[in-house]
């Protein structure tokens, strides 16, 4: 996938940062700001990160590769809202290409004695 990126900024500066190592994409709207980092071969996004007026509200941090048939991915994804009290770290063992999922994965039975609490869009 991709990661979204602003619809219609006001301001677009893609910059080289060499103490990082990675070009930073900067998208402006009114009090709201996204950064995009991104290696220098232009083919990984490494970090998302989303401020409004001047304070982080979402941040994602993609981590190391896993090889899927002729593409990567990212074998980490960390996201963390710090308004929102969220930290969360996905990582995969192993994926594959091409899988047709039965019915909707993301829709399960949690287990007994587990809190579910309902997550807003930001």
């Amino acid at each position: 996938g991709n990661l979204p990126l602003l619809p219609d900024p006001d301001s677009e500066t893609l910059t080289f940062s060499r103490r990082e190592g990675l070009y930073v994409l900067t998208q402006s709207a009114g009090e709201t700001v996204q950064e995009v980092r991104i290696t220098p071969d232009g083919l990984r996004v490494t970090q998302g990160l989303l401020k409004r007026s001047g304070k982080v509200i979402l941040k994602v941090d993609f981590g190391g590769r896993l090889r899927v048939g002729n593409r990567t991915m990212p074998q980490q994804v960390r996201l963390r809202a710090p308004d929102a009290d969220l930290d969360l770290l996905v990582e995969f063992r192993e994926a594959e290409h091409g899988y047709q999922f039965k019915g909707d994965p993301f829709v399960f039975d949690c287990p007994s004695g587990v809190d579910v609490q309902p997550l807003n869009c930001f």
